[in-house]
């Protein structure tokens, strides 16, 4: 969890999804590092963007979510 001057905020869990109070606070803070390739969230927003996993993580994943949900990434975020 990291908060920013501007009042924005990002939580992110160790699988690589996030929560962020809007798509123009993803692309202030958020970049995708792949190899040597550095891109735009924008291009994986919609699979890393997920308030609903980020609350499960915080709770402790009980009930496996995002464990099974990042069975199902196309990539890691490692």
């Amino acid at each position: 969890m990291v908060s920013f001057r501007d009042g924005s905020w990002l939580t992110i869990t160790p699988e690589g999804f996030f929560d962020v109070p809007s798509p123009e606070a993803a692309q202030q803070y958020l970049g995708v590092v792949r190899g040597t390739e550095i891109s735009s969230i924008d291009r994986v927003y919609d699979v890393f963007h997920r308030p609903d996993l980020v609350r499960e993580k915080l709770a402790g994943d009980p009930d496996g979510k995002v464990k099974a949900a990042a069975k199902t990434l196309p990539f890691t975020a490692r």
